[in-house]
């Protein structure tokens, strides 16, 4: 798979671990956290790796210092310190792999063979995935998530430091920093918008052809970051301004499921928007009492 879950988790166990050995190992509950996690890194580390099983291992290890780091120093700026970590670890292993070495001609070669061995395995076993026409889709699929594998990696990298700090805080007895702010309250630095309209004006200028690939991926990370801005207003929204409990939202989140693309842009638009009008400080104008008696 281009991003397996083994490789994918060490953003989140990392991190859990070395937390709660900062902390202290005060419970047992705590010990058989860090016990757990130790007993699965030994076992993933001695697993076979590939070119992109060994930059998701190195970046993991730089994310995970670069986290730790940043908590101790101000462990109350949790999104801050989320972005700083991916970041050093982004520059680290491109630094890494420079010095090996390592060109992006051969991480693509080898991310097309293995996510292709995978597909040809479903194939295999399941008939969905062998009609007419399947190879080809899939040949474009896989060329597509290949194209993207920095910008999931980075994302991966920061759903999981975040998924860790909520497990963090739960496992420990005396955790460093508080839980995070609710998801209503996400917003994001405003000047993150850059992170869209320069990938924009690359791929429409004469650079494009030579930085296409960061352009594309810069896009796909920072949209996701307004898709989220955009999905923390509607549900705040929703729970503020309307009589949707709990199971209202997650019903209306399944059924976005089912027209992602249209639901996506939809919220990645909102997320924009509120760069300027911050929908979430404007006074929401007063239920209408048309037709009701004084």
């Amino acid at each position: 798979m281009l991003l397996a879950w083994p490789d994918v988790i060490v953003f989140a166990l990392g991190p859990i671990g070395v937390l709660l050995l900062v902390s202290g190992l005060r419970t047992t509950r705590e010990r058989l956290w860090l016990s757990a996690i130790v007993a699965w890194t030994v076992l993933w580390l001695f697993q076979p790796a590939g070119v992109a099983t060994q930059i998701i291992r190195g970046g993991g290890i730089m994310v995970t210092g670069a986290f730790v780091a940043a908590v101790l120093w101000r462990p109350e700026r949790l999104g801050r310190n989320v972005a700083i970590a991916v970041a050093m670890g982004l520059v680290g292993t491109l630094w890494w792999t420079w010095i090996l070495g390592v060109t992006w001609e051969r991480i693509e070669f080898a991310l097309t063979r293995a996510t292709w061995a995978t597909y040809q395995t479903m194939a295999r076993s399941m008939a969905a995935f062998d009609g007419p026409g399947a190879a080809e889709d899939a040949a474009a699929g896989i060329a597509l998530m290949v194209r993207l594998f920095p910008g999931l990696a980075v994302l991966a990298a920061g759903t999981g430091l975040l998924v860790a700090w909520a497990v963090y805080q739960r496992v420990a007895l005396r955790p460093v920093g508080g839980p995070a702010a609710p998801f209503i309250n996400f917003r994001g630095s405003d000047h993150l918008l850059w992170g869209l309209v320069v990938p924009l004006a690359i791929l429409i200028s004469p650079a494009r052809d030579t930085l296409d690939l960061v352009a594309v991926n810069a896009l796909l990370v920072f949209g996701v970051i307004y898709v989220i801005r955009g999905a923390a207003i509607l549900t705040w929204f929703m729970r503020s301004k309307s009589r949707l409990g709990s199971l209202g939202l997650g019903l209306l989140a399944i059924a976005a499921l089912f027209v992602l693309p249209i639901a996506g842009s939809g919220l990645l638009l909102l997320g924009i928007v509120d760069t300027w009008i911050d929908i979430r400080r404007r006074p929401m104008p007063p239920p209408s009492t048309r037709g009701e008696l004084p």
